[in-house]
């Protein structure tokens, strides 16, 4: 009883502030509930239930001294290794208030060995807490161990030790330049998670994608960690949790600054540094916030701020045992020690600091570039001596030689002044006048230019507007006609005419009179087929691979018509009325162009496309295909695929040759 007593009575010691954070259970709410409790372990269970609420998830202590004060009451016997290991367990929050680090790990691993099998809570707590604090301190591979220890003891994906266990495993593994490893394991948690039925954006969720975040950008991809950490900011936002969104913008501030985007960065970093302040809050990941404003500032050469948020982040890297912002904030200010030109004490005081801490942590980065910084000022000092020596050497000589130079260099100057100065005046007045001709030339060719492509686009315009009218016309035609052929066949020359003036559509509305965009063109002639002949797109799938380049308009028209007849062909014959399948029209842009059409239904008979003469679209397919010059090809297994194969240069005629000429 004794043991315990004084356990609590330290922890009543320790817990002297209180907190606004979040509404705490009242004392005599936590004794009422204690009376229904039968059991005394049960008792200290919910004690420590409380403790840990309000001292870890809410990172405050309201109420923290009433609880205990009602826990000191229970009639707790020496004998009872369940309640004195719990009582423990409470002191190890001591300890950490204490900064009793290698105190706590003592009493954390006592009570993970002894929770091992006697409670899985406990024992999940005492791993987790020995693994964070290993993490905090350095000692990354005892951090590990702890950690893998406790993820294979919860499988469940959603138990809140599973996911911040996994967080802070990715993270000691991306201290250990272990990259991959990191990636691999925060991917496969997020392809879990989100693929789990009840999945939902909660607070685990978006630590997730921040986490996958630090990797990446350690890893070098900057723009894909900013992207996770948008990600995650625009549901904190929606939730409207300040924690989160706060956290966001520090580590998008620092990714920003990697790409050079200071302002950004600058902006970012005191939109975070203000809302921490503003709530009241003094979390420890606000001192990798300080580092970030400080090695913003120390970019901008503004050497006093940045000194201002490295100092503030060692206050909080102290009292919060985070030895890895600790390295990283003195480095900054030994290097803004050197920059504003301290006195030699102050500087060699800061690097034995830095000798002393170093030991603590093990990161090779860190103090590869401190070293660097302690070589260079060390050089510096002692080239900074020989250098006045013979700087005043050379003064000397050097008046002496600037004396006999002087007269020489005064006439030769004078004179070649003279005289450059005539010659560039001459040059000047020569070139003035050439570039007003000039001016007055491109004047004439420009504005003859600007009225010819008025012209041109005015002429495709009205050619569209001609074979708009076309399409109307037949449109109306054929709604008196009755005889489903005839029907059929206004219905194929309205989409044959309308495949045309997509054409001079697209080359009106662009800068471009001769060429076209093959992916737009192929999008609204296809899609005006399927509205054509009233075919669902979930019925008939469309699989459009077409490559995204410029096509010159004598070879976009036949290409068109002929894809035009193809596709028709495929909604006629290809399926029945409700059968379903798919429709593929390719069209690649390499050595030559090569147009593939297929469908996954019956095919088109082979005496559409081989009887010669008894059918207007044949006719037209197989006379275009002799004008380009292209081959042919029919398939018809597994429905219909027909490749055409067209060479880039296409056979001109005398005509086209003096037009191409003049172009």
């Amino acid at each position: 009883m004794k043991i315990v007593i004084l356990i609590l009575v330290g922890i009543l010691s320790a817990f002297s502030t209180t907190g606004t954070y979040a509404q705490a259970m009242a004392p005599y709410v936590l004794a009422q509930k204690l009376d229904s409790i039968p059991t005394l372990t049960a008792k200290l269970d919910y004690i420590i239930s409380a403790v840990d609420k309000h001292f870890y998830t809410l990172q405050r202590t309201t109420h923290v001294l009433e609880y205990l004060e009602i826990a000191e009451a229970l009639p707790i016997e020496t004998d009872d290794l369940d309640a004195i290991y719990r009582a423990k367990y409470l002191n190890s929050w001591v300890l950490e208030h204490n900064k009793q680090f290698e105190e706590k790990l003592k009493e954390l691993k006592l009570c993970r060995d002894y929770f091992k099998d006697n409670n899985d809570e406990l024992y999940r707590k005492s791993l987790y807490f020995l693994g964070e604090l290993y993490f905090r301190t350095g000692r990354l591979e005892s951090a590990q161990k702890y950690l893998l220890e406790l993820i294979a003891q919860i499988p469940e994906i959603h138990h809140r030790f599973h996911s911040i266990a996994t967080r802070k495993l990715v993270r000691t593994y991306n201290r250990l330049k272990q990259e991959e490893t990191a990636l691999e394991l925060i991917s496969d948690l997020i392809i879990r998670y989100e693929g789990d039925s009840n999945f939902r954006w909660d607070i685990k969720h978006m630590r997730h994608y921040m986490v996958k975040g630090l990797v990446l950008a350690k890893m070098g991809r900057i723009q894909e960690a900013i992207e996770y950490t948008k990600t995650a900011r625009a549901k904190s936002i929606i939730t409207g949790n300040k924690i989160i969104q706060n956290n966001c913008n520090s580590e998008l501030a620092r990714y920003n600054l990697s790409l050079g985007n200071l302002e950004k960065a600058k902006k970012l970093a005191h939109e975070a540094y203000n809302h921490y302040e503003i709530l009241k809050l003094n979390f420890p990941s606000m001192t990798s916030t300080r580092v970030t404003l400080g090695n913003i500032y120390l970019k901008q050469e503004n050497y006093s701020e940045a000194r201002k948020y490295y100092n503030e982040a060692i206050v909080l890297s102290k009292e919060h045992h985070r030895l890895y912002d600790h390295h990283n904030a003195l480095r900054g200010v030994l290097e803004c020690a050197l920059k504003l030109g301290d006195d030699n004490d102050k500087i060699s005081q800061l690097f034995q600091e830095y000798d002393n801490l170093k030991d603590s942590l093990l990161n090779e980065d860190i103090n590869l570039a401190v070293q660097d910084l302690k070589i260079k000022y060390e050089s510096e000092t002692k080239e900074n001596a020989i250098i006045q020596l013979n700087k005043e050497k050379q003064i000397t000589n050097d008046n002496l030689r600037i004396a006999r130079r002087n007269n020489f260099y005064l006439l030769s100057t004078t004179l070649f002044l003279l005289l450059s100065g005539f010659l560039l005046f001459y040059l000047y007045q020569s070139k003035l006048k050439s570039q007003r001709l000039l001016e007055y030339k491109n004047q004439v060719i420009a504005d003859s230019l600007q009225e010819k492509q008025l012209l041109l686009k005015e002429i495709h315009h009205r050619v569209k507007n001609n074979l708009q009218t076309v399409s109307s016309l037949l449109s109306l035609q054929s709604n008196y006609i009755k005889d489903e052929n005839v029907l059929l066949a206004l219905t194929e020359g309205q989409n044959r005419v309308q495949s045309m003036a997509l054409i001079h559509q697209n080359l009106y509305q662009e800068d471009d009179l001769r060429r076209i965009n093959v992916l737009p063109y192929f999008n609204r002639l296809l899609m005006g087929l399927y509205s054509s002949y009233r075919v669902d797109t979930d019925r008939i799938k469309l699989n459009l691979d077409v490559s995204n380049f410029k096509m010159n308009v004598e070879m976009a028209i036949p290409i068109g018509l002929i894809t035009n007849e193809l596709v028709t062909n495929v909604f006629k014959y290809a399926f029945t009325s409700e059968e379903k399948g798919e429709l593929t029209v390719s069209l690649t842009n390499q050595n030559n162009y090569t147009l593939i059409v297929s469908d996954s239904g019956k095919g088109i008979p082979n005496n559409i496309l081989y009887k010669e003469g008894e059918s207007f679209g044949y006719q037209m397919i197989h006379a275009f295909c002799s004008k380009l010059n292209a081959d042919i090809n029919v398939n018809t297994n597994n429905g219909s695929t027909i490749t055409i194969t067209i060479p880039k240069k296409m056979k001109t005629t005398h005509n086209e040759k003096n037009l191409n000429r003049r172009g």
